[in-house]
């Protein structure tokens, strides 16, 4: 239901980079597309938000993900548990907005994997918390709800409470009824594996403007 009356509250970006990349076989994020590794399209659309407040979790690959984002004014967070799932990357970005940013209400998460993300599909989620009595705003395409999607802090404690590999599509799941939604179809190709990335060297994407 939307609501003209409504205004952007305070709100920050978390992208999570922290996984090992066991299928990959080396540090997908800095695999290049378009002359930009994945974890600089990640940031790079974040930023291109006007977004003061980014915050990047890295985990197995943190020194060669601090080397390529060193440039950036962002807050990178060192995840030293990344083994136990990409939930304690989502509690650890979680608990890193609260103390540096407690004023934040809602929080934005993207996985740094999807090589069509951009600043305008991440613009259309935050516009979107300011109009709309949703908790929670998530990315539609390939028949479901994912990342990026943005949080708001009634939902903050059941990220709180995610344990081992739980992402937060399991949250969105949960709260259906709270969900809001931005399409976002080329969300549904992200990096896992080497033939991933040798079909995303070859196909063109679904919006030849990108």
């Amino acid at each position: 239901m939307k609501n003209n009356t409504f205004e952007q509250k305070p709100y920050s970006i978390v992208i999570l980079a922290a996984g090992n990349s066991t299928r990959m076989g080396k540090p997908k994020l800095l695999l290049k597309f378009k002359g930009k590794t994945l974890v600089s399209i990640a940031a790079s659309a974040a930023a291109g938000t006007g977004c003061k407040n980014i915050f990047i979790v890295t985990g197995a690959s943190h020194p060669e993900t601090s080397n390529e984002l060193e440039a950036t004014d962002f807050r990178l967070v060192y995840n030293k548990d990344w083994q136990d799932g990409i939930s304690s990357s989502i509690k650890l970005g979680l608990a890193a907005v609260l103390e540096h940013k407690p004023s934040t209400e809602w929080i934005l998460y993207m996985v740094a994997d999807q090589p069509y993300i951009n600043a305008e599909i991440l613009s259309a989620i935050i516009s979107m918390s300011a109009h709309t009595d949703k908790k929670i705003i998530a990315s539609a395409y390939g028949g479901t709800l994912g990342t990026p999607a943005m949080f708001e802090a009634s939902i903050f404690s059941e990220l709180q409470n995610l344990s081992g590999d739980q992402g937060a599509r399991s949250i969105i799941i949960t709260n259906r009824n709270s969900v809001a939604s931005i399409i976002f179809e080329e969300g549904k190709t992200d990096i896992d594996t080497p033939v991933d990335y040798e079909q995303l060297l070859t196909r063109l994407p679904l919006n030849p403007s990108l």
